[in-house]
């Protein structure tokens, strides 16, 4: 068993620093698009400026992300974010994904 404690070790930081480009991958290829709105709850981080969440709904259940927005003007306002259907929790701004030329619905 620790002769294998090592490979483990490696085999979850590797899994751990790739997801972020296989989660962005697969919203590209396979994503969903719908309109969030901005709410006033941010993520600051020391030194930086806040960056306003969003909230969208699928199936009565409230999903948020970070639309990296710091204009609190644009409290209310509403974007497009692209997430999996299997996996709703999975999403980003359509921006942060290059543009995948979401029509979302108003």
């Amino acid at each position: 068993m620790k002769k294998f404690l090592p490979f483990i070790l490696i085999v979850g930081i590797v899994i751990y620093l790739i997801k972020p480009f296989i989660e962005n991958l697969l919203l590209r290829y396979y994503g969903t698009c719908v309109n969030a709105i901005i709410i006033n709850n941010s993520i600051r981080v020391r030194y930086h400026k806040a960056e306003f969440k969003y909230r969208f709904m699928i199936n009565g259940t409230y999903y948020e992300g970070n639309s990296l927005i710091t204009d609190n003007n644009q409290i209310g306002d509403s974007i497009c974010v692209i997430y999996l259907k299997g996996s709703p929790s999975t999403n980003r701004p359509e921006n942060l994904l290059g543009g995948k030329h979401c029509r979302c619905k108003n």
